[in-house]
């Protein structure tokens, strides 16, 4: 996908609790043919994370959302 001839706008999904990055595969899937990528980040204590730590730690968790955020705009500078 050329994302930066069709991005409209960046998404970032975050899932809820007992969930993980991976419940957003078909909508970023969709969304993303639509012009929307869509980044999805597990929360630390869920998903990828659970190797590490069954804990939820939630200061840590906004830290790799900006830090998405932030490589996000950096790709899709439009």
């Amino acid at each position: 996908i050329d994302y930066d001839s069709k991005c409209k706008a960046a998404l970032i999904c975050v899932h809820g609790l007992g969930l993980n990055s991976s419940s957003y595969e078909e909508f970023g899937r969709k969304m993303s043919r639509d012009g929307y990528p869509c980044y999805a980040v597990d929360v630390r204590g869920f998903g990828r994370w659970l190797s590490r730590s069954k804990k939820l730690e939630f200061k840590e968790s906004i830290s790799d959302i900006k830090t998405l955020a932030d490589l996000i705009a950096e790709k899709h500078q439009n």
